[in-house]
Parts: structure tokens; sequence; C-alpha cells
């Protein structure tokens, strides 16, 4: 429980002020994308170049 807590609450602390993000909306949306591609070489049986891979 005590990472879960840790995480929590640094992410209250983050939307009060008090800290800074760890990862950025960019990381997000990177890590979307690598799912995605993930997804689709799975889906097709393909390997996926991730500079090809828009989602």
């Amino acid at each position: 429980d005590e990472p879960y807590y840790a995480e929590l609450a640094h992410f209250i602390d983050v939307l009060e002020g008090r800290a800074q993000p760890i990862v950025t909306a960019r990381d997000g949306l990177e890590a979307v994308r690598v799912a995605l591609a993930a997804i689709e070489s799975m889906r097709t049986g393909k390997v996926i170049a991730m500079n090809e891979f828009a989602g």
C-alpha cells in the first residue's frame, strides 16, 4: 500500500502546487503511442516501426 499512497500523495501535491509532475503530458502521450503500436503488432503479427506509427 505504501507505493500507492506515495503516488497519490505526490499527485495531490502537484494539484495543490507544492510539487512538479514527475512525468510530462508528452511522456503520457508517448506511452499511449507505444501501447497502441503493441496492440497493432499483436493484431497484425507484424513489427510496427514507432517512427511510422501515428496511432
